[in-house]
Parts: structure tokens; C-alpha cells; sequence
């Protein structure tokens, strides 16, 4: 499936925007990526004019890059998630501060996938 993968560019490194230090990956174009052992599933938008949203909202200052860290939307080919979410009180996608959040759920505009591969920059 296609989806649209928020990155964090940082010294030549892509990393994913929103994972936690210990779940941290590093992508690569053309490559499939999963996540950690224990970890997952990886995030990515279904929609690019919601990937772009993201980014202007949380990101103002992307395009002059903040602290040498710069955040681009890729797209992106995408395995869909098919085991049980881990056992979490609310499934939500951080965003930015410790009160913004995404609902995980049926209807929403994320995908969860249990690996990506991106394949060219759009944003």
C-alpha cells in the first residue's frame, strides 16, 4: 500500500519523526525497514496533504532546519500491520507536546505498517 512517511533528516541520517529513543530506526531509500524487536508497529500517513499538515503544523521552521535537523515527507510503499497492537491504555500517535495526539483507529488517517520502504521525497 502507499502511504507518506514523516522523516527527520539529521548528518545524512533519516530517522523516523515520532519514535521513542530505544525504538529509533534508521531508513534508507529503496530498503524495507521494520521495526525493533518488541517494538512496532511503524507509522506512516495515508494521505500526503495530511503528511504536509503535520509537518507545517509541528515543523515551522523546516525548511531553514532547526538544531541541523530537517523534516521531509516521503513516499512510501508499505506492509500493513497484521498482529495484535501492544497492550497500551490509548493507541495514539504522538505528535508534538505530551498532549498531542492521534487516535489509532478504525477510520483514522494513519497506517500502521510492519515495514516501509521509502521511495522518493515529495515534500
Amino acid at each position: 500500500m502507499k502511504v507518506y512517511k514523516v522523516i527527520r533528516r539529521q548528518r545524512g541520517f533519516l530517522f523516523s519523526v515520532n519514535a521513542p529513543v530505544d525504538a529509533q530506526l534508521v531508513y534508507h531509500v529503496g530498503t524495507w525497514i521494520r521495526p525493533k524487536e518488541g517494538c512496532g508497529p511503524l507509522v506512516a500517513f495515508k494521505d500526503l496533504e495530511v503528511a504536509i499538515s503535520f509537518v507545517e503544523y509541528h515543523f515551522p521552521k523546516r525548511a531553514h532546519g532547526f538544531r541541523g535537523e530537517y523534516w521531509d515527507v516521503y513516499e512510501a510503499e508499505a506492509k500493513p500491520w497484521n498482529q495484535k497492537l501492544p497492550r497500551f491504555k490509548n493507541h495514539v500517535v504522538w505528535l508534538w507536546s505530551p498532549t498531542e495526539f492521534l487516535p489509532i483507529e478504525p477510520g483514522s488517517r494513519i497506517a500502521l505498517c510492519r515495514e516501509i520502504k521509502l521511495l522518493k521525497k515529495v515534500y
